[in-house]
């Protein structure tokens, strides 16, 4: 099938590629805020932004699905589709299909932390055929006439007719084998938190990502984590709940998310580190719900963090805005964002706004703008 080429479109050319999975609106899990992804072992049917799409393609992989096989697609009616997900571990099997496209289309993909067209995280193939491959993949799907524009989540190469799309929140399908608040639900809690006002917290960045052994794709936060620990105007959350008097025994060197959004709450800024991937975090929606700004580092997809969507700071290095060599550098940068970007969390008119961009509905607004442009 791959690099299959036909000079004549048909509508069920692609339907026939994958076995057919029935589509049940009812076992869509759907939220009002924003969720690329869904995890579990059951992933049976579509969550998220998926749920909103046309025809969703998506690879079992190493998932245990029921039908099992490479992959599987939904389609939510016989009409011709506008928007189309199709998951980032069976795209090289769409990359022969897309020439039979039916009409114009929006793409959208996600679903894994492997970077696309370019991976950088090493638990994936890196390999220079691997690299090759995928960037063929991908100017086949782009240069097509019939794509319209394509949204990649973890997206590693810039492009005109491509744009990242935020990971967002988490849809955890099984919960009885993963127990997880859903997304509104997540949402709800934090929405509900006492929220001291923001410039009564101190000018203080928190280190709060996971580091785990600080080793592959966990070293980069590993080395923000030591610098912080070292630098005048950063803090940890074992530090910060030290302050509270509350014994490091009793953590039992684990935090859970009480400890998480205790942290949040108490300072202005948060750094994010990427692990494997390129997005920053999923905690990223979480701390501007909490009132805390998110410092991340540039990337190809960092610009959709930034105004207007997100008051999101951008560095070009994390480390070397945690160094201390690089001290009043970085606390003039601090005193530029919070001129800038603490509006957004003092003004009533502007905070709603900022709210209102963590929506599924505004980033489906985006994703379906790229279609009626």
């Amino acid at each position: 099938m791959k690099g299959h080429r036909a000079s004549n479109t048909s509508l069920g050319v692609i339907p026939s590629a994958f076995p057919q999975r029935p589509w049940q609106q009812a076992l869509c899990h759907t939220s009002h805020i924003h969720a690329a992804r869904w995890m579990g072992t059951l992933r049976d049917h579509p969550a998220g932004v998926a749920c909103q799409c046309d025809w969703i393609i998506v690879s079992s992989g190493n998932r245990k699905l029921k039908w099992g096989g490479e992959g599987c697609m939904y389609m939510k009616s016989n009409r011709r589709p506008q928007v189309i997900y199709v998951g980032t571990r069976i795209v090289d099997k769409f990359t022969g299909l897309v020439d039979h496209l039916p009409n114009k289309v929006v793409i959208v993909t996600g679903m894994n932390d492997e970077t696309f067209p370019i991976n950088v995280d090493p638990r994936y193939d890196t390999s220079e055929d691997g690299q090759q491959r995928r960037l063929r993949e991908f100017y086949t799907i782009v240069n097509n006439s019939n794509v319209v524009h394509w949204f990649i989540e973890n997206l590693s190469l810039n492009h005109p007719k491509v744009s990242p799309l935020p990971i967002g929140f988490l849809h955890y399908v099984d919960t009885i084998q993963y127990p997880h608040p859903s997304p509104d639900e997540l949402y709800a809690k934090l929405r509900n938190a006492s929220l001291p006002v923001w410039s009564s917290r101190p000018v203080q960045v928190l280190s709060i990502d996971k580091v785990r052994d600080g080793r592959g794709v966990w070293r980069d936060r590993q080395i923000a984590f030591d610098l912080c620990q070292k630098s005048v105007f950063c803090v940890t959350t074992h530090s910060l709940l030290q302050q509270q008097k509350q014994e490091q025994q009793q953590l039992g060197g684990t935090l859970n998310h009480d400890h998480f959004m205790f942290s949040l709450l108490q300072v202005q800024f948060t750094v994010m580190v990427h692990v494997g991937g390129l997005d920053p975090c999923p905690k990223l929606f979480e701390a501007l719900l909490l009132g805390s700004i998110p410092i991340i580092e540039h990337s190809p997809l960092s610009w959709m963090y930034e105004l207007p969507h997100f008051p999101v700071a951008v560095v070009s290095n994390i480390p070397a805005f945690l160094h201390s060599n690089n001290t009043q550098a970085s606390l003039a940068l601090l005193a530029q964002w919070t001129k800038e970007l603490s509006p957004y969390f003092l003004e009533d008119t502007l905070r709603q706004e900022v709210l209102s961009h963590l929506s599924s509905d505004y980033w489906w607004g985006v994703i379906r703008s790229k279609y009626n442009a």
